[in-house]
């Protein structure tokens, strides 16, 4: 394996006898990216990473392109405590945290009108969820010490049954059937029916501050903060909620925790401190090259964890981090399949006849097809040398 000379791009050689990959991945640092300068406390992800809804005292803004771009949101102007996502990033949902009017608002258009819905002015929302498609919410409420529950996209709400105290963080499944939430010093409650019915897990008592789980439920992580010396862990579930076991990461504020879809990458963030990512459901974790001095408020992530966020309190900024796709070659019936990440929107595959500085390729796009969470081409090898590569535009 050699390395390009141009580390953004994955190269791929296709002939009649061998196929060669000559290029690989390399890391990234987080940016900044444009949004306006001002105190953000949530930020959320549609399941490509290409929409995003960052919450702030003032002001809600959205994105259509991974952050390279924002337009503040047509909402009225309140303190947004909080924001989610459905995974087309076209259904969001945000908490009005205000001393004198408290309230969730809804968007079906990507954030370009907003409603009131019909739960009561309670003050004190803490965190939200929903389901992939939108239709499923769950809402904790830590001044007001209740968590409420709907299943029609937030046209009716209705409380849990579940004991009055200062819940804090939220998280359900891709269906929405099993759902956690977790006490700000306290346990985490597990339900397997949607909110109907509530158990506690067996995650011991700790200043929880935040959970994430993979979309079929399977895999789950728990953060929690650190009050009078006691918390500061980031515990991980992998048989859906049932057992609990700690993490070698180190002991921080721990504020926000996001996911993958399929649980195996995770994104953890301190106030104040650093970023912390997994890409092996928590066994191991790796210092992210980003801030430690920011105060992150919340993290987001990307179906496939090629992209994940950062909202940053104290450097009023949100950040984002993109790994650069990798793309893919195997044997088929009809030739040689590449495979690169759906999520890459902003690169392109193209084709040249020599992997040279100053070679010309040639943009393709006839053929290709989207089958989850890949794209892939189907490539008829010849005895004529083509190289493949994805390019970032």
């Amino acid at each position: 394996m050699k390395s390009t000379k141009n580390p953004r791009s994955a190269l791929l050689l296709a002939s009649a006898i061998a196929l060669y990959r000559l290029g690989s991945a390399h890391a990234q640092s987080w940016q900044p990216t444009s949004a306006p300068r001002t105190n953000w406390y949530a930020v959320a992800s549609s399941a490509d990473g290409r929409r995003l809804v960052a919450a702030a005292c003032g002001v809600l803004c959205v994105s259509t392109n991974s952050g390279a771009a924002w337009t503040p949101a047509s909402s009225p102007v309140y303190c947004w405590s909080a924001v989610v996502s459905s995974a087309d990033g076209m259904k969001l949902v945000a908490a009005v945290d205000d001393p004198n009017f408290g309230s969730i608002y809804l968007s079906s258009d990507g954030g370009m009108t907003w409603s009131r819905c019909s739960v009561p002015p309670f003050h004190g929302w803490a965190g939200l969820a929903c389901s992939v498609d939108g239709t499923k919410l769950i809402a904790t409420l830590w001044e007001e010490t209740a968590v409420v529950v709907s299943t029609d996209s937030g046209a009716t709400w209705t409380p849990a049954d579940l004991p009055r105290t200062n819940w804090l963080a939220v998280a359900c499944s891709g269906d929405g059937s099993l759902v956690l939430v977790a006490v700000d010093g306290g346990l985490i409650y597990s339900s397997r029916d949607g909110g109907v019915t509530w158990a506690p897990t067996t995650a011991p008592v700790k200043p929880w501050a935040a959970l994430a789980g993979s979309a079929d439920g399977s895999r789950w992580a728990a953060a929690a903060g650190v009050v009078s010396s006691t918390g500061g862990v980031v515990m991980t579930s992998i048989d859906s909620a049932v057992t609990w076991r700690s993490n070698n990461v180190p002991v921080r504020n721990w504020t926000s925790i996001a996911s993958s879809a399929d649980g195996t990458k995770l994104v953890v963030a301190a106030s104040p401190g650093p970023i912390y990512t997994s890409i092996d459901s928590g066994v191991t974790w790796v210092e992210a090259d980003a801030p430690t001095t920011n105060c992150w408020f919340s993290t987001a992530c990307s179906a496939d964890g090629a992209k994940l966020f950062a909202a940053s309190f104290r450097t009023k900024q949100i950040y984002s981090w993109q790994a650069q796709p990798s793309l893919t070659i195997a044997a088929s019936s009809n030739g040689a399949l590449l495979s690169w990440p759906f999520s890459a929107t902003e690169y392109t595959l193209e084709t040249g006849s020599l992997a040279e500085p100053g070679s010309s390729w040639t943009p393709l796009t006839e053929g290709v097809t989207v089958c989850g969470e890949s794209c892939r081409l189907t490539v008829c090898p010849n005895s004529t040398p083509a190289f493949y590569r994805l390019h970032k535009h």
